[in-house]
């Protein structure tokens, strides 16, 4: 009886036991869940910020402006160095326009003067060479020689330079492209040409660039006044070879030009686009002048004392002044420059 007791109490106490570990492990379990839940919670919650976060940085570049477009160029500023060596010089040029006359992008400078009639004619043309101004073509009627020299803005974007002498009208046609890259120039065609001939008038273009539909703007000088320091006025020693009393460089009355006289009996004439130098001789008097020749094309300096009448009314066209000290110069054309 005692064993069978012993046996059951024993039973009893392992299933006692039994139940409080499940009760145990339930309550373990039931403790351990929300901690679980509470960490999902927290990953998914900031999964959603960082949603939002991206969701609102992707808007804000959504929204972000594109860059700002870019700013024209300062073509004044570009061609600035150009323009002021033009500005400073005695010449013709009293107007400047920008065109892009081969459309890489890049704009060119010409330069030119109004005539009597109001019709606008080039005399100049320059590109920017990798960035820096660059002559390119010219326009040109020398005062003695015969020396002439025009340009053509093609339809095609190219330019054609012509030069020739007034005698036969003789001379050469060079075509140019400017590179895309504004690297250089290529040249299309070099060839000889005789100016106003049917084969030179077939071969230019029929219609190249209307120099009036530019927007010309006024070439802006500085006030300057040119002082040449000389001895007093002596035809003698002219009239020998001695030119140290008129030795100076001197705008011309016309033409925007300048001459110079050097007293080693030497001289030059220089414009915008060139300087040309020469030899002086044959030094005489005649008619109360003093004159001499020049090696250039044998044009004749006459040098004519303040008070004495031209030999030709035709320098009157010229800016001629009989009440001063002054220079005539003849030969494929006429100027006259004044020494005082």
């Amino acid at each position: 009886m005692k064993k069978r007791l012993v046996t059951v109490s024993l039973f009893a106490s392992l299933v006692l036991l039994s139940a409080c570990q499940s009760s145990s492990k339930k309550e373990s379990a039931t403790k351990s869940a929300p901690s679980g839940q509470t960490s999902t919670s927290q990953t998914s919650s900031q999964a959603v910020e960082t949603s939002t976060a991206e969701s609102s940085s992707s808007s804000t570049l959504a929204s972000s402006p594109s860059s700002a477009a870019e700013k024209p160029l300062d073509y004044d500023t570009l061609y600035a160095d150009t323009l002021a060596k033009v500005a400073a010089d005695d010449n013709a040029v009293t107007l400047y326009a920008f065109y892009d006359i081969d459309g890489n992008g890049t704009k060119e400078l010409l330069t030119g003067d109004r005539s009597s009639d109001g019709k606008v004619y080039a005399l100049a043309l320059y590109y920017l060479k990798n960035g820096v101004s660059t002559y390119l073509a010219h326009s040109q009627v020398a005062p003695a020689g015969g020396y002439r020299a025009d340009f053509s803005i093609n339809s095609n974007g190219t330019v054609t330079q012509y030069e020739w002498t007034s005698h036969e009208g003789k001379g050469t046609a060079k075509t140019y492209r400017i590179q895309a890259d504004n690297s250089g120039l290529v040249t299309l065609s070099d060839k000889a040409v005789v100016m106003e001939s049917q084969e030179q008038v077939a071969e230019a273009d029929p219609n190249p660039l209307e120099l009036s539909s530019l927007e010309w703007k006024e070439l802006v000088r500085p006030s300057q006044t040119k002082v040449t320091e000389k001895s007093s006025l002596d035809l003698e020693a002219i009239a020998q070879g001695d030119l140290s009393s008129i030795a100076g460089t001197y705008p011309a009355a016309k033409g925007g030009m300048d001459f110079t006289i050097n007293a080693d009996g030497t001289g030059s004439i220089s414009k915008s686009d060139g300087t040309w130098d020469f030899q002086f001789s044959n030094f005489r008097m005649e008619n109360g002048m003093a004159q001499f020749n020049a090696s250039f094309a044998g044009a004749t300096y006459a040098v004519v004392p303040a008070g004495q009448a031209s030999p030709n009314d035709l320098y009157q066209m010229f800016g001629d002044d009989s009440s001063r000290n002054r220079v005539l110069i003849t030969g494929e054309g006429i100027n006259v420059f004044f020494l005082d």
